[in-house]
């Protein structure tokens, strides 16, 4: 951080940008002073990312309705504190010990899981944005503070470790097609923002297998998997959906591929059988 600071006050730039980071783990403490030593003596903001759809997700006890700014759930009192969303409580858990505080991300996923849908994230969005216009702040931390959405465009090369929502933060689709109606000044006019001009698409091909069905389809998925692991038995399971086949699945041009044998496994088979041995074996999968 002091490094990546110096080098932003080289440039000129460090009364605009600003660095942050920070970790409140025991094992960590003496790092976390230093850093918010930096912090204090740049005049930063600390950074906390806030999402209360993990907060659903990682917990199937979780209330759907705390996840959402509409009131509609159950009130959580604390002390003199009055919550009615895990927004709210999420951030005033840092306030008692930092003077400033700037959400670094907040946002709801479109896809990927049952929760992560375009109504959802649309319900959330309206109640973030309309929270933020009335600068109604947390019970802890009133007035107006500083968010930042994340994000703009679908990123399809985004670790799905965590889970398949991960790609599908966004507000907009990976072309730039948004993906519902909202208002960014939060007066809850919701309309269509502007969607990306001038994308160029990749042409459109045509393939030799295009017209399967869901069943071809899925065959096709599964023999390749089944071939490019030496037609191994364990190969050709998927939950019992699939079985070894001698007949060959393929249908007009849509060829069903199969696996060349090395050398040395055509060998060993020919001593196996005790004669000469030609040709490969059409062990196919199909979707059952």
């Amino acid at each position: 951080m002091q490094n990546i600071q110096k080098a932003i006050d080289k440039a000129g730039l460090g009364d605009t940008v600003k660095s942050s980071d920070g970790d409140f783990r025991r094992d960590i403490r003496d790092a976390i002073k230093q850093i918010l030593s930096l912090i204090l003596e740049r005049n930063s903001p600390f950074l906390v990312n806030i999402y209360p759809f993990l907060s659903l997700n990682q917990n199937t006890y979780f209330p759907e309705e705390f996840a959402f700014f509409d009131g509609q759930g159950r009130i959580i009192q604390d002390k003199d504190a009055q919550y009615s969303n895990v927004y709210d409580a999420n951030l005033d858990t840092l306030v008692w010990s930092l003077k400033k505080a700037v959400v670094g991300e907040i946002g709801w996923p479109t896809d990927g899981n049952k929760n992560a849908n375009n109504n959802n994230a649309k319900r959330f969005y309206q109640g973030i944005l309309k929270k933020m216009a009335h600068k109604k702040g947390t019970p802890l931390h009133p007035g107006a503070m500083d968010i930042y959405l994340f994000s703009l465009t679908d990123e399809n090369l985004k670790s799905i470790e965590p889970g398949n929502f991960e790609r599908h933060w966004e507000i907009f689709r990976y072309d730039g097609r948004p993906k519902f109606p909202i208002d960014f000044s939060g007066q809850g006019q919701d309309k269509w923002p502007v969607a990306a001009k001038g994308v160029v698409y990749q042409e459109r091909f045509g393939c030799s297998c295009e017209k399967l069905d869901l069943a071809g389809n899925a065959s096709f998925a599964f023999n390749q998997y089944f071939q490019t692991r030496d037609q191994s038995v364990e190969a050709c399971d998927f939950n019992g959906m699939a079985t070894i086949v001698k007949q060959d699945p393929s249908k007009g041009s849509c060829l069903f591929p199969i696996e060349i044998q090395s050398s040395g496994e055509m060998l060993r088979a020919m001593c196996t059988i005790g004669s000469l041995f030609i040709g490969l074996p059409l062990f196919f999968i199909t979707f059952t």
